[in-house]
């Protein structure tokens, strides 16, 4: 059986997890399974190749940003299309040529029925791709896979992940169309984001409900192997740990450059007060790393973090890329942590650590409100560092009642979890 998944990266550890607990889950269920990723960057095709996926690479697929180079990649993807069409003598196909997104579609239908064996089933698990912060950006990415799935018949099942809003109404006919199919599944991974679907589907309120993050159930590394990568780090692991995972898409949405951003001044200001007020090292989780030179990743905070600290002999980064495993076992050492990363939350979390979030969207205090900690979210529009030192003093301080709390909340999570994957493996195999 041959899956084709859209939304899968490479490019955090938070994507990547994702990507890992579809695949476990699913051979289990249906051994002998194979999965391709959709338009995955030729960057992590190394990646993904050496993880057990076959990455779908067009050919005019390329890693860099540059406008110019954007609109080459725009000639080249026409040219392409055109040629793939040349390929076979259709002539109903002929319609395609004047839709720019008709024809790529039409050309994907050809490469893929040429190149590969077929697909049973479209999996989509995007962690947050749909809404009107995107723009239609998002479906046109998967429009190709929709168009191919809707002539073939496949089904195609959007695992929970976080959606809207859809007050655009380009945006909402997108997503109607989306969603619209007759061999369509979609779950929701918060309350917010349900809410957001039923109006955009005109659902009745609560027709939709929410889901758990499937990396609840993701396998990380042991604990020995979290001890080596803080080894590595110089960390003599003698403190308590805070972790820090900062976020460079939060960096992007605050005014000011370098140290002179208000986000990472008061990452500085909070971090300064723990080290100060309590005998902690201070390790900095990058989750975002590149693998081309010229972008900036979350490395570039943490080392803008670890140059401004009053003691940087107690503060450690992680230089090299992680997998998605070593850095939940490297986050399974934390005494704490305070994330602007998602999943790094959510590593955290499933291993009982208690937590304190700058947010950029609704998932986070969506995904603490599980555990009864929304109000120890901050939204990056707002952040003061005084405020979050005190959201911070009152949560240390109950962080050993927590841990029992956010392990008995995630044991029940992870049964939710299993019981979706078992769901979606019976839909993959209805005739």
């Amino acid at each position: 059986m041959n899956i084709i998944i859209s939304g899968g990266s490479f490019v955090n550890k938070g994507a990547e997890a994702m990507l890992r607990t579809v695949q476990a889950e699913l051979i289990r269920r249906m051994p002998g399974i194979v999965f391709y990723i959709w338009q995955l960057p030729e960057s992590y095709c190394q990646n993904a190749s050496s993880s057990g996926f076959i990455p779908i690479l067009l050919p005019f697929n390329r890693t860099r940003r540059s406008s110019s180079w954007r609109e080459t990649v725009n000639a080249n993807q026409i040219l392409w299309s055109l040629k793939e069409l040349a390929r076979v003598h259709d002539p109903s196909q002929l319609a395609a040529i004047f839709n720019k997104n008709n024809l790529l579609a039409a050309a994907c239908r050809n490469y893929l029925d040429r190149t590969t064996d077929g697909f049973d089933a479209w999996l989509d698990i995007s962690g947050f791709a749909y809404g009107d912060v995107w723009g239609i950006g998002g479906f046109r990415n998967v429009h190709p896979v929709l168009t191919y799935c809707r002539q073939n018949g496949m089904p195609s099942i959007f695992l929970p992940q976080a959606w809207g809003s859809f007050e655009n109404p380009d945006v909402r006919h997108e997503l109607c169309r989306l969603l619209g199919g007759q061999k369509t599944v979609f779950y929701s991974r918060d309350e917010s984001s349900c809410r957001f679907l039923e109006k955009a589907l005109g659902k009745p309120s609560g027709a939709i409900r929410a889901y758990p993050d499937m990396v609840f159930c993701f396998q990380g590394g042991g604990e020995e192997q979290g001890r080596e990568v803080l080894r590595r780090m110089g960390c003599s692991m003698k403190r308590p740990i805070i972790g820090v995972a900062p976020n460079m898409r939060v960096f992007e949405r605050m005014t000011g450059q370098g140290t002179d951003n208000p986000y990472l001044q008061a990452m500085v200001k909070l971090i300064d007060h723990c080290l100060s007020k309590h005998d902690v090292d201070i390790v900095l989780q990058a989750s975002e790393i590149e693998s081309h030179a010229f972008s900036l990743d979350d490395r570039y905070l943490c080392s803008l973090v670890a140059a401004s600290v009053s003691r940087p002999d107690r503060c450690f980064m992680t230089h090299e890329p992680l997998s998605a495993e070593l850095t939940k076992a490297l986050i399974g050492r934390f005494e704490f942590l305070i994330g602007s990363r998602f999943h790094s939350l959510v590593f955290g979390f499933s291993q009982g650590i208690p937590a304190l979030a700058v947010s950029w969207s609704h998932k986070y205090r969506e995904l603490f409100a599980q555990f009864e900690m929304g109000d120890y979210v901050q939204e990056c529009q707002e952040v003061d560092a005084d405020e979050l030192i005190m959201k911070f003093e009152k949560v240390w301080s109950e962080r050993q009642k927590l841990r029992s709390i956010i392990i008995d909340k995630v044991n029940q999570l992870r049964v939710e979890v299993n019981a979706l994957f078992d769901e979606v493996a019976a839909y993959i195999n209805e005739p």
